[in-house]
């Protein structure tokens, strides 16, 4: 059992190290196999996802991961972009507010991730590698982050972000092309930024039915969203136990039509809701620690 993701023992060697990465990073760098050669800033390609906009089973390619951190023969990966746009909690039209005060043990989010994502992205021998974590959400002062879990898949908190992600530029993320324009639940791209989108973290907001996330211009929003907004971007986590050489049986079972039928319903579901919140509006609060808004902060004013 990997220890809990957070950790403060990220020293400056490794934070120089990634400083440097993402500071030479281009759009045309290359992703190299996961093997035991591979060091922190390095991207490289695990496991296949559905990418392109088409539903065909031509749109699934290599997932690309940035290695944040590698520990002894272990290595703690997120993926470059983000892979999906979907709510940190599914909500129906008629959900109440209190219905939605969750935590990152019990939402929505983290059950996909460790179940459809991971059944679906990964081959047996890839499952094999990844590693459960002991994960571990601190308080939001008093709003509750939830006990402890036991993944192999999961999400950065806002500590994590801040220490792997040093700089608002590093935290910038862009989309793949299916979520943000696929049939389903798309995400919100900012036009202010290079086409940068929000992304999830798994630590609670200002109010248990919000969680924290990545504005597109890096900035940590620490009131969060509300928890069953559909616009927000996700990029997995997890640490993986690195192979002597790479894996050439990438992906997993890839039911297509089972995944097609989710979509579908995530799409049915996203109509059905009677309009989701503007963007922007169920947030507030201080960002990243000095900089206060007095009214909410807008998905073209992240920062």
């Amino acid at each position: 059992m990997k220890k809990a993701l957070w950790k403060t023992r990220l020293g400056l060697a490794a934070a120089v190290c990634l400083l440097l990465s993402a500071s030479v990073r281009a759009d045309d760098e290359k992703a190299v196999p996961l093997t035991d050669s591979v060091e922190e800033g390095d991207l490289v390609h695990f496991g296949m996802f559905e990418q392109d906009a088409d539903d065909s089973s031509g749109s699934w390619k290599e997932l690309e991961w940035r290695v944040l951190d590698c520990d002894d023969g272990e290595a703690l990966l997120i993926t470059e972009k983000c892979i999906a746009a979907m709510p940190y909690e599914q909500a129906q039209e008629t959900t109440e507010i209190e219905d939605l005060e969750v935590t990152w043990e019990t939402c929505s989010l983290r059950e996909w991730l460790n179940q459809s994502f991971f059944n679906i992205a990964f081959s047996e021998k890839e499952q094999d590698c990844i590693l459960a974590t002991t994960v571990i959400t601190p308080d939001n002062g008093d709003i509750d982050g939830g006990e402890d879990t036991d993944d192999r898949i999961f999400l950065l908190s806002e500590d994590e972000a801040r220490d792997y992600f040093k700089r608002l530029t590093d935290r910038r993320a862009k989309a793949t092309e299916r979520a943000m324009e696929g049939d389903g639940l798309t995400v919100f791209v900012s036009d202010l930024t290079d086409d940068t989108v929000f992304w999830w973290l798994r630590s609670p907001g200002s109010k248990q039915e919000c969680a924290q996330l990545v504005g597109a211009e890096g900035t940590v929003a620490e009131s969060g969203y509300l928890v069953s907004r559909l616009d927000i971007g996700v990029r997995p986590v997890m640490w993986v136990e690195l192979p002597g050489k790479e894996i050439k049986d990438s992906g997993g079972d890839r039911d297509y039509e089972k995944h097609l039928a989710e979509q579908q319903a995530a799409a049915q579901q996203a109509a059905a809701q009677e309009g989701a919140p503007p963007a922007g509006e169920d947030a507030g609060g201080s960002q990243d620690g000095d900089q206060e808004t007095d009214g909410v902060l807008s998905p073209d004013n992240d920062g």
